[in-house]
C-alpha cells in the first residue's frame, strides 16, 4: 500500500527529506545526497546511512528551497573530482557547486 505522506523520511540533522540523488564515489561507495525542507544539504553513505558531510542553507534566517541535485565530474582542475551543482531558490534561482567527496563549496 502506499504510505507516500504517511511515513515521510526525516534524518536527525538534516530535517525532512524533499531531494535525493544517488552518486557513484567508487565501485564500493554510493552517497545518496539529500536536500530538507530547512534547506539543509547533505550526503550520506549509501552503505550505513551515516551522514559523510552536511552543509546548512546559506543563511540560517531564510531556509532556501532545494529544486535540483546533480552529480557530474568536474575537468576543470580534476578530472576524476566529482562535483555537486545545486540549484535553489529564494529571492532568485541561484546554482552553487560542491564538492562531492567533502562538501567544500567550490563556486557560485
Amino acid at each position: 500500500t502506499d504510505q507516500a505522506g504517511l511515513y515521510d523520511w526525516v534524518y536527525r540533522g538534516i530535517g525532512a527529506v524533499n531531494l535525493v540523488s544517488s552518486a557513484q564515489v567508487t565501485p564500493n561507495l554510493t552517497y545518496l545526497v539529500v536536500a530538507s525542507d530547512l534547506g539543509v544539504l547533505a550526503a550520506l553513505n549509501g552503505n550505513n546511512g551515516h551522514i559523510v558531510w552536511r552543509k546548512p542553507p546559506p543563511s540560517a534566517m531564510l531556509p532556501e528551497s532545494v529544486l535540483k541535485i546533480s552529480v557530474t565530474a568536474h575537468d576543470k582542475f580534476n578530472k576524476n573530482q566529482k562535483v555537486l551543482a545545486v540549484v535553489s531558490a529564494y529571492d532568485e534561482i541561484v546554482l552553487r557547486v560542491y564538492s562531492l567527496g567533502d562538501g567544500e563549496f567550490m563556486w557560485e
